[in-house]
């Protein structure tokens, strides 16, 4: 599954949803953010659903710090085997210093079995 660029419609914090109509075993998840316009430090967890919504499990929390000359693209990359996946959550807060600013992913892709 290969889902567009999102972008947050207002300021701040934000989350992600994604639901599976059947669990499914989760092999990959990558998710490229990018910045041009301003620096700024982004945090961005990610939650999977297990067993139908019995328990919940925090697979990624990662802060990226943006520089639009230098560094403006974070790509988180990981590979694994998670079992019974009926649910993604990505949270976002785009500047942990609380500035006014907007998150942006450019390409999320999920591989599943």
């Amino acid at each position: 599954m290969t889902s567009g660029a999102w972008s947050g419609t207002q300021p701040g914090e934000h989350t992600i949803d994604i639901q599976f109509h059947a669990p499914i075993t989760l092999r990959r998840l990558r998710v490229v953010c990018e910045e041009t316009a301003v620096a700024r430090t982004q945090r961005l967890t990610i939650w999977a659903t297990l067993h139908r919504g019995e328990r919940h499990r925090e697979l990624v929390r990662q802060t990226f710090t943006f520089t639009p000359d230098s560094a403006p693209r974070a790509i988180e990359d990981h590979e694994w085997t998670i079992e019974q996946v009926s649910g993604i959550q990505l949270r976002i807060v785009p500047d942990i210093n609380g500035r006014a600013v907007r998150a942006r992913i450019v390409s999320l892709q999920l591989v599943a079995d």
